[in-house]
């Protein structure tokens, strides 16, 4: 008899597959949603998703909480931004690790990292952008 070890079964974090404004995109437009796409339902818990200038300055803090964050239990999170983006004016989008999690609790491991997810504001009449990471 041949013992077969146990394996123990991690728990990957919930990864993203797609977000808009495209990583990078120059000309989005000036009022627009932010949307991100997770390989699988997350949920929403506790944090926030932070617009910034290329200054550094805030432009828009969202608590994911609020009512503008919609899709909890689902792998589509759209954030409808009431606000309008300044014209030709770069941004940086970071997310707090503590915003989502899946159905086995594991947490999505957030963006830090202000060069990750940038766009620059152009005309209004620009179409949607969307990008799917790792490609």
């Amino acid at each position: 008899i041949v013992q077969v070890p146990e394996t123990t079964v991690t728990n990957l974090q919930p990864k993203i597959k797609e977000v808009c404004p495209t990583p990078g995109v120059r000309n989005f437009p000036r009022h627009h949603f932010i949307k991100l796409i997770f390989d699988r339902p997350v949920f929403h818990d506790s944090g926030n998703i932070t617009v910034y200038r290329e200054d550094n300055t805030v432009f828009k803090v969202i608590d994911i909480q609020s009512s503008i964050v919609h899709g909890d239990g689902t792998p589509n999170v759209i954030i409808a931004i009431e606000d309008e983006y300044e014209k030709r004016q770069k941004y940086y989008i970071t997310v707090e690790k503590t915003c989502f999690y899946d159905q086995a609790g594991t947490y999505f491991e957030g963006i830090q990292n202000l060069e990750a997810w940038t766009f620059t504001t152009g005309g209004d009449n620009v179409r949607e952008h969307i990008h799917i990471f790792g490609r």
